[in-house]
């Protein structure tokens, strides 16, 4: 396996530091790289956070973006995404791509973690790429009861029992 490394930097509010990143599996979608400390995201630039409550849906938008579509040749823009290094269509349904985001349409736990999104377009004639993260987490819903009801038995329904039935 070849290892590559890359030199990033990383803007946090005004403070930029530079950090080293060691791709260590290219075929998975994105390069998973890795720093040699425990600096995340696994990409050389920082994730986005984005929040769907729980049985809700919610639609991912693919940061900077918009910005390459101002520089692309003739909307040659195009966006793959990533979850788990699996492409869509994902398992279950309720995920699925919507023009260049990704929609989904019921949110659930195994849903939550890193999504990679894989921007290519044409400027100048010359093909450009770039990938962004976007670490997607599931929320109680303001619409689902936060206290458990008790459905059955109803609170006016009795029922008879013998000992030993």
């Amino acid at each position: 396996m070849d290892h590559v490394m890359v030199t990033a930097r990383l803007s946090s509010g005004t403070r930029r530091r530079a950090v080293r990143w060691r791709c260590v599996s290219p075929s998975c979608g994105p390069a998973r790289c890795s720093a040699p400390t425990t600096a995340t995201p696994p990409v050389a630039w920082e994730s986005t956070r984005q929040v769907i409550p729980f049985q809700a849906g919610g639609t991912m938008d693919c940061p900077d973006l918009k910005e390459a579509g101002k520089m692309a040749d003739n909307n040659t823009t195009s966006v793959t995404w990533y979850n788990k290094c699996k492409r869509p269509p994902f398992v279950g349904g309720n995920r699925q791509l919507r023009g260049v985001s990704l929609r989904v349409h019921v949110m659930m736990g195994p849903y939550e973690g890193l999504y990679f999104c894989t921007v290519s377009y044409q400027r100048r004639g010359r093909p450009l790429n770039f990938t962004r993260s976007i670490n997607l987490s599931a929320v109680n819903s303001p619409r689902l009861p936060k206290i458990p009801t008790i459905l059955n038995p109803a609170k006016e329904q009795i029922f008879t029992v013998k000992q030993g039935e």
